[in-house]
């Protein structure tokens, strides 16, 4: 989570906007001599969540007019003229700080304060989970596990090649995240309901092409599951999965931290990956 800072985001990509760009060398040092983290989080709300569903698709049309994406400095202006490399770094640049909008200056507050609508629960209670240092390191574990599995990629390959029309969600308003997380709690809703239709016929068609297979999928699906399920506190396991936590305390320590033990459960996990995909086939 910390890579997903405003200011690191920010920094990372001025750095390299140097290099492919020289001569904004003078207006960039003009503009972030120091850098504002309030001030940032707000100018990327503001400016990158309404195109949203265009930065994850790689629209490359939103440069047919002027887009302000660092304070005076117009994207659409040189976008056009950029290698291939530095394309790339522009939209890595635009979906980090996305996110980081989302994420906000204390990324533990906002997930306290969403949970605390998606759940109902009271503040205080979330409180007590979040100061504790463990779970707050799984939950950096868990959002790095995740961005590697095959449901992530799939899931940005489908964002990317589907348009918003198709989900019926080209209405949603996407800079206000309680509202997402209100359409979330109702799969009801036909927006829900047409969406999760969607991915079902993108993720079938996969499998018919023979480009992902059922098993792995659905393993996968597991495994994270799991992981929340023996990683997270009781609440958060009571808001997703509807039940109270099983078995050890230490199991959250022993699937994530560096310990002997926790070193060993992980190769043996492996192992037991590795034979389940020999069994199946890759």
């Amino acid at each position: 989570m910390e890579d997903l800072k405003v200011e690191k985001v920010l920094s990372e990509f001025l750095d390299i906007l140097k290099k492919a760009k020289p001569e904004l060398s003078p207006l960039i040092d003009a503009e972030y001599s120091t850098i504002d983290s309030e001030k940032e989080t707000a100018f990327f709300s503001e400016t990158y969540r309404p195109l949203a569903m265009d930065f994850i698709k790689k629209n490359e049309d939103i440069f047919k007019e002027p887009r302000f994406f660092l304070r005076g400095i117009d994207f659409s202006s040189f976008y056009n003229d950029l290698p291939a490399r530095h394309k790339t770094s522009v939209w890595d640049f635009l979906r980090s700080g996305l996110v980081a909008s989302y994420l906000g200056e204390d990324w533990m507050k906002t997930i306290k304060d969403l949970w605390s609508k998606y759940t109902g629960k009271s503040s205080d209670e979330i409180s007590d989970v979040l100061k504790d240092d463990t779970t707050k390191s799984s939950i950096e574990e868990l959002f790095e596990y995740f961005k590697e599995t095959r449901i992530f990629k799939l899931g940005m390959e489908m964002l990317e090649s589907l348009t918003l029309d198709q989900f019926g969600i080209d209405g949603l308003d996407f800079t206000d995240p309680a509202k997402i997380i209100e359409l979330l709690k109702n799969p009801e809703n036909p927006i829900m309901q047409r969406a999760m239709g969607v991915v079902h016929n993108f993720v079938e068609a996969k499998i018919r092409s023979g480009n992902l297979k059922k098993e792995h999928l659905i393993y996968e699906m597991e495994a994270i599951r799991e992981k929340f399920k023996h990683s997270l506190g009781k609440i958060f396991q009571e808001g997703i999965f509807g039940e109270a936590p099983r078995g050890s305390s230490h199991q959250a320590e022993v699937l994530l931290s560096s310990s002997p033990d926790a070193r060993r459960a992980r190769m043996m996990a492996r192992l037991q990956r590795k034979h389940r995909e020999r069994q199946t086939g890759k």
